[in-house]
């Protein structure tokens, strides 16, 4: 429905020769404004100087008899286009979802294309959070849509393991591992204060005992950050998501590719 919508109104645009900014069609919030609304009008004004208000009459003019199983079109203030479609149409699909069943809309779009989500790539400082699973399910869910549309698709989870975050970790869980041999180090301004830390820094001492100070930070950062990635992990996995590419921050650095950018950045004078 709001894709024969679009279509139909791009039509309409074309035929008349206006080319304006990107609009969109969308299902309304509330049932008053119908079942699809679009605010082609408002995004033309600017270009044709003209108000709103008289783009979407000249547009729903247009319109009138070319979208099938529409009742009627409303103009709403400041400008947008309502359509309300009759009770026919939706019930004209019926026969189509008992003979297609589980394959009701479904296309080919994707086939031979491929398509990488990157999606939840929480900083590894912490356990994931409700935001975080929060975008774990909405990205899975966009990658099952699209594999279910013949696209190959990469899961990828981006790995920040580098930069002044993970020095804030390792100092915070050296500052536990401290507390734990009964020293005195206080977490550092803009450090990590979980309980998660203590149960990091207690396994830290039990891998690798009572005699590591700050000289050795890059270990405790390493250790922090594996410890709390296996744990992320585990969780998405409770929720029956995996990742095909896990790729490191880190990874940019030692490859270099960090210092090659920025090279060819400055050689073509943008620095």
């Amino acid at each position: 429905m709001l894709q024969t919508v679009y279509e139909e109104i791009r039509k309409c645009l074309m035929n008349k020769g206006w080319e304006g900014p990107g609009f969109a069609v969308e299902r309304p919030k509330k049932n008053d404004f119908g079942h699809a609304s679009s605010n082609v009008a408002l995004t033309l004004a600017k270009q044709l100087r003209k108000r709103p208000l008289d783009i979407a009459e000249e547009i729903a003019g247009e319109l009138n008899g070319k979208i099938e199983g529409l009742e009627k079109i409303e103009i709403a203030a400041p400008g947008f286009l309502n359509f309300f479609f009759l009770p026919a149409y939706f019930q004209s699909f019926i026969p189509r979802i008992r003979s297609e069943k589980e394959a009701f809309q479904k296309t080919h779009a994707g086939k031979n294309q491929t398509v990488q989500v990157e999606f939840v790539s929480a900083n590894p400082t912490g356990p994931l959070t409700i935001g975080h699973g929060r975008q774990a399910v909405l990205g899975d869910t966009v990658s099952r849509i699209l594999e279910w549309h013949d696209f190959e698709v990469t899961r990828e989870y981006y790995f920040n393991d580098a930069g002044r975050q993970m020095r804030m970790l390792g100092l915070s869980v050296l500052a536990r591992y401290n507390e734990l041999l009964g020293k005195e180090l206080s977490i550092p301004e803009g450090g990590y204060e979980g309980e998660y830390i203590i149960d990091i820094a207690d396994a830290f001492r039990k891998s690798y005992g009572d005699h590591k100070t700050e000289e050795d930070l890059e270990l405790f950062i390493e250790f922090a950050s594996q410890s709390i990635f296996i744990s992320i992990r585990e969780t998405l996995k409770r929720l029956d998501i995996e990742h095909d590419v896990y790729y490191n921050e880190k990874d940019l650095y030692k490859s270099g590719k960090i210092k090659e950018v920025l090279d060819l950045l400055e050689k073509e004078g943008h620095i």
